[in-house]
């Protein structure tokens, strides 16, 4: 399905006999190929337009077009509900125009998808956004309100998905999936109110339900949607909202909660907190004295552990209180954790020479054999602190991608790091928070 040419009723019957014995594969096959290949020239188009004439549309979207029509049009129990949401949005794309042919559809898409349980089969939340669009384009403000009602309703915010089938990793990317698009409907909301009460109550829901650290780790699950709907690279409002509020006579107490929350998810606005903090700063208190302070206030309280590393010492993190702990979850079989080894040796070291009264590191082998950790060891010359992973660390930490780096304050609470470049920068400016 790469815009090629190719035969549709070959295409039809080959994907019936394949689902036939791999129905699992119906979700991969149109939402990794199919809909991004759609999608994403559609959005290109838009982009190089202000609007996407719908005389034009049917050559843009040229054979996959015909493919979708061919499968809502078919019998196939397996693609039929992966693409309904498309296809209803498709057929009030081509007849936006028609205002009642358009709330028609709108109609039918709440009616039929947004009744189902799961929203993240054929993406069919974010094509509610969609809808949400081209309602509030046509200024059918009434109905586009009641669509994102019934749409916000719908969408599970906790870590149970409606679906058990999902490994550790696609279900980490589909929660963040959904709280993305949960905190976009907020946001597309507020575009479309002049500046008042409500707009702000509106960006303050979108900021608080904005992706979270453990959501940013999983980018991967709805890094295409911000494009999709128009927000470029947008992929946390918590931005929109202080820039929103910073004007308009909010305490210094307000911004310096609002930036700490951002920086807290976003190390790159800690700068920024600084700043702020020491241009109002609080009387008797360093900026270190009060970042600690947020941290420990945001941060969620840290599990108490032991193990023993493959050295023989025994790791206590209820005995470590008043010190940092760097807790970095690995594997031999990770390649991305394997980059990362020679910046984290290094930090090891660093941390042992400069640090080792305020911060200690240990490494978590997961999904691994002790005899493969040491033969890397061996082959690498590294020596960080490492323990093998028990059956209760991975989930008393809620870990659900590799490398995953936390870090516990000596109060005992813990946050995630980011899997940015500078991480290990990170890590020592927390090392020197006392």
């Amino acid at each position: 399905m790469n815009g090629a040419a190719y035969d549709l009723d070959s295409t039809i019957y080959y994907l019936d006999k394949l689902l036939e014995v791999r129905p699992d594969l119906s979700e991969t096959l149109l939402s990794y190929s199919f809909f991004t290949n759609y999608r994403t020239r559609i959005h290109s188009a838009l982009q190089n337009q202000k609007q996407l004439h719908v005389s034009t549309y049917s050559e843009l979207s040229g054979q996959d077009r015909n493919l979708l029509i061919k499968i809502a049009q078919g019998s196939n129990s397996f693609l039929k509900p992966q693409i309904n949401s498309m296809y209803l949005w498709r057929l009030a794309f081509e007849e936006q125009e028609d205002i009642v042919a358009l709330k028609k559809y709108a109609s039918q898409f709440m009616d039929e998808e947004l009744s189902q349980k799961d929203l993240f089969e054929g993406r069919r939340a974010s094509f509610g956004l969609h809808f949400y669009q081209l309602l509030t384009a046509k200024k059918e403000f009434a109905m586009a309100k009641g669509l994102l009602q019934k749409l916000r309703a719908s969408i599970p915010l906790s870590e149970k998905l409606p679906r058990n089938t999902m490994n550790v990793r696609d279900q980490a990317q589909s929660i963040a999936w959904h709280h993305f698009l949960y905190a976009a409907s907020f946001y597309l909301e507020s575009q479309t109110l002049k500046d008042g009460p409500e707009k702000e109550n509106l960006l303050r829901q979108a900021f608080d339900h904005s992706p979270n650290m453990v959501d940013q780790k999983n980018l991967y699950g709805y890094y295409m949607e911000p494009i999709f709907l128009g927000f470029k690279e947008k992929t946390s409002f918590r931005p929109d909202y202080y820039e929103y509020v910073k004007s308009r006579n909010k305490t210094k107490e307000e911004l310096l909660n609002i930036l700490s929350q951002m920086a807290l998810t976003s190390p790159e606005y800690l700068t920024e907190l600084e700043k702020f903090y020491e241009k109002n700063q609080i009387p008797g208190k360093s900026f270190a004295q009060f970042w600690l302070d947020r941290i420990n206030l945001l941060a969620s309280e840290s599990p108490n552990f032991k193990l023993t590393t493959i050295n023989g010492k025994e790791f206590d993190s209820s005995l470590k209180r008043g010190k940092w702990i760097l807790l970095y979850f690995w594997g031999t079989w990770c390649t991305p954790c394997r980059a990362e080894h020679p910046e984290l040796q290094a930090l090891s070291k660093e941390i042992e020479t400069k640090y080792a009264d305020q911060m200690e590191v240990l490494t978590i082998a997961c999904n691994d054999q002790l005899s493969k950790v040491e033969k890397y060891f061996s082959n690498t010359k590294y020596n960080f602190p490492t323990a093998m992973a028990d059956d209760e660390i991975v989930g008393l930490f809620k870990v659900m991608g590799y490398p995953t780096k936390i870090l516990i304050t000596p109060q005992g609470r813990q946050i995630l790091l980011p899997g940015s470049q500078n991480w290990a920068e990170l890590v020592k400016t927390y090392a020197s928070l006392k």
